[in-house]
């Protein structure tokens, strides 16, 4: 591994915007305390007059006026808090920033505006961002390359407007299907696919393919037993699926929540799922019921 001086040089080149703006900044220090520990600590300014000069930069670049210099992180919006974080991370000029979840913990009104800094910032400077994120507009709206991850592993990866047009994996499918249309007759046309059971644990995934146990599509062979390899499907798409040609033409269809249920012995009352003699007579032992 890396040590001593190669360490902290690579420790320059990669950055992180953190999702609680408010717990990522030291409440005793001031903004200009904050901004500045890593500009000292690579030697990037020469004296103080230098680092304050970087420092004003750095908040005229993120949209925070000079006079933030000697406020405290408790002075702060969310939004502006989220900016001297953004701050902090361009200080020390890396060509690798991780945002995780950037925008989950502010208000609606104020995340189009960082989403917008962000873009600016990379336009302007360069930058690679690796956006870590659950909300699928802001994942569209800010990506060029989008990669679906269930229980830790990826799934599926493709291009943003491919990804987002032609999704190939069951579980993107599935998040796809989610996202809520605002016209009402295409809302109640298109395909909605329910998932159902409990998401297993990351610390013990399911054998063969992990997301088998919950999957519409799921076959009785391959899925249980063999794990699939990531495969380029289309130029530049890429999808951890044995089934997923089938898919996309159409020889698989997907199976009801109640049917998933029913292959994993759940018995969904709650929903009016299947009835439990039902299970029992496609040769389960048990069934577990749900109220």
């Amino acid at each position: 591994g890396l040590s001593g001086k190669e360490l902290r040089s690579t420790r320059r080149r990669m950055q992180m915007i953190f999702q609680d703006p408010l717990s990522s900044l030291d409440p005793r220090q001031n903004v200009e305390s904050i901004i500045a520990e890593g500009i000292e600590a690579h030697g990037l300014a020469s004296g103080r007059d230098g680092a304050r000069k970087r420092i004003v930069e750095l908040l005229d670049a993120v949209g925070l006026p000079s006079s933030a210099l000697r406020r405290y992180p408790h002075e702060f919006s969310g939004g502006q808090r989220q900016r001297i974080g953004i701050a902090r991370a361009l200080a020390v000029e890396p060509d690798l920033v991780v945002a995780d979840e950037p925008v989950s913990a502010l208000d609606v009104s104020v995340q189009a505006q960082v989403v917008t800094l962000l873009e600016e910032l990379q336009r302007q400077l360069g930058l690679t961002f690796l956006v870590i994120a659950h909300d699928l507009a802001v994942v569209r709206h800010i990506s060029e390359t989008v990669g679906v991850m269930y229980l830790g592993a990826l799934v599926e990866e493709a291009g943003s407007d491919e990804l987002y047009a032609q999704p190939l994996h069951p579980y993107t499918r599935a998040l796809m299907s989610a996202v809520p249309v605002p016209d009402p007759e295409v809302e109640d046309r298109r395909e909605r696919i329910l998932l159902t059971g409990d998401l297993p644990s990351p610390a013990n995934p399911p054998t063969g393919c992990r997301f088998h146990t919950r999957c519409p599509w799921r076959q009785p062979t391959r899925c249980d037993t063999e794990r699939p390899e990531m495969r380029e499907l289309m130029a530049g798409h890429k999808v951890a699926c044995h089934w997923a040609e089938d898919i996309s033409d159409l020889k698989l269809h997907p199976k009801s929540a109640d049917e998933v249920a029913a292959e994993q012995g759940v018995y969904v009352a709650s929903t009016g799922g299947l009835d439990a003699g039902q299970l029992l007579d496609s040769g389960r032992d048990q069934a577990a019921t749900n109220f």
